[in-house]
């Protein structure tokens, strides 16, 4: 059972982080644009 907690925290951990960089990255691409 904690095997499969500690991955889902994991899991939810490395989704946050991707929505951070896509947002990131979306940001840049607006800027380059202008």
């Amino acid at each position: 059972m904690k095997a499969d907690e500690l991955q889902l925290q994991l899991q939810h951990h490395i989704n946050q982080r991707h929505k951070l960089s896509d947002q990131t990255d979306v940001k840049a691409l607006k800027m380059n644009c202008r």
